[in-house]
């Protein structure tokens, strides 16, 4: 699995095997990071408004979302 993000608030998951995103996931805010569990099921993306959302890579669906950064998150790790 391999992620890019957009300042559009976007973000794609692409496979190996494609030439074009699995999926795409669309934010009210720019996406400024991004991190992938390494079992490739997670996506982490920081944004401008300061929230880190968690979507599922297979779904796209939102699996949580952690405020409270007062600033942009510009740099995300999963361990």
């Amino acid at each position: 699995v391999a992620v890019s993000s957009s300042t559009e608030g976007k973000a794609h998951v692409w496979t190996a095997a494609l030439d074009k995103p699995a999926r795409t996931v669309t934010l009210t805010t720019p996406v400024r990071s991004l991190a992938v569990t390494p079992d490739g099921k997670q996506l982490a993306m920081g944004c401008e408004d300061g929230t880190v959302y968690l979507h599922e890579t297979g779904t796209g669906k939102e699996a949580r979302k952690l405020d409270g950064h007062g600033e942009w998150v510009t740099a995300l790790a999963y361990s």
